[in-house]
């Protein structure tokens, strides 16, 4: 089986269309894996595409002088988690992670009056960086936890993007939501 980054591409490659392969990802894997395992192939193709958007803006950003470019390295140990669930980012990488990802946005804001550019990834890569699996994951997306978590996550996310809220005040509100809600233990490598 065959597991494509844009579902579009699925269809034109079985009814034979010559098309390019920019930016569309395929990954092949053994029919032995489970639904859990697709879902990591999809994420990690996913953060995978935000590397190569990273890349190219780091060129530019280089190209005009700008000292301050995105790391590019923190996005690999992301790839890494999404493929390895034994594998915990720690602490300092998810905290380097979630300033790149301010760096990103800061970024589209700007360019949003030029251009449409979306840094975004799926709330699903958030949370497995956070140190949820995707059991837990699957568990906060049914009632009674469904809304309330992804509500709280998107507000608490929207501040520490917007400058309101710092990291370690992020990190914590996010940790104690979900060790009181779903008595989730989150464990980090230091």
């Amino acid at each position: 089986m065959t597991i494509l980054a844009d579902n579009d591409l699925k269809s034109k490659v079985m009814e034979g269309e010559k098309m390019h392969f920019h930016r569309y990802f395929m990954v092949e894997r053994p029919e032995y894996l489970g639904e859990a395992d697709d879902r990591r192939l999809m994420d990690a193709v996913e953060v995978t595409c935000l590397i190569q958007q990273i890349y190219k803006v780091n060129e530019i950003l280089k190209s005009l002088g700008e000292r301050q470019i995105v790391d590019v390295e923190i996005f690999h140990k992301v790839v890494d988690r999404m493929l390895n669930p034994a594998y915990r980012m720690s602490e300092i990488h998810i905290e380097r992670f979630y300033q790149e990802m301010k760096k990103l946005e800061q970024l589209s804001f700007l360019l949003n009056d030029l251009c449409e550019v979306n840094f975004n990834l799926t709330s699903r890569i958030d949370y497995t960086i956070l140190g949820l699996s995707y059991e837990e994951i699957k568990s906060m997306d049914k009632p009674p936890y469904d809304q309330d978590f992804n509500d709280f996550y998107f507000q608490v996310y929207i501040a520490f993007m917007n400058g309101k809220m710092d990291f370690s005040k992020f990190f914590t509100s996010v940790k104690n939501f979900l060790e009181s809600v779903n008595e989730i233990t989150l464990e980090y490598p230091s």
